[in-house]
């Protein structure tokens, strides 16, 4: 799942027209169709795929949402992008962010 959003309420200095990019990685038994614990070492793989050259700027939010089951939990990612759509510092100070960047690359 992925979505974006403006930013605009997060940071009220900012210019107008930044967005949120929003990712959750969880993992699913293809057979099975039940949830499966997702290693954060392949989701933040997974993160750093699908962000690209915006991986660099990206932030680990951890497991902020449940699924369908109680059992697994989806682990977010965000990039904050400004108005002319280049990374940007993170605005919200609410949730927990650990620079991606910061995080081992180590998938077993």
């Amino acid at each position: 799942m992925n979505s974006y959003e403006p930013i605009d309420d997060l940071d009220p200095h900012a210019l107008s027209g930044g967005v949120l990019i929003l990712l959750s990685v969880a993992g699913q038994h293809k057979l099975l169709q039940q949830p499966l614990p997702v290693p954060e070492a392949e989701a933040d793989a997974w993160a750093r795929a699908a962000f690209g050259p915006w991986a660099e700027h990206a932030y680990y939010q951890g497991p902020r949402g449940e699924l369908r089951s109680k059992r697994t939990q989806a682990l977010f990612y965000a990039v904050y992008l400004d108005h002319n759509w280049q990374p940007r510092a993170n605005p919200d100070h609410t949730l927990p962010h650990q620079p991606l960047a910061e995080k081992t690359l180590s998938v077993g």
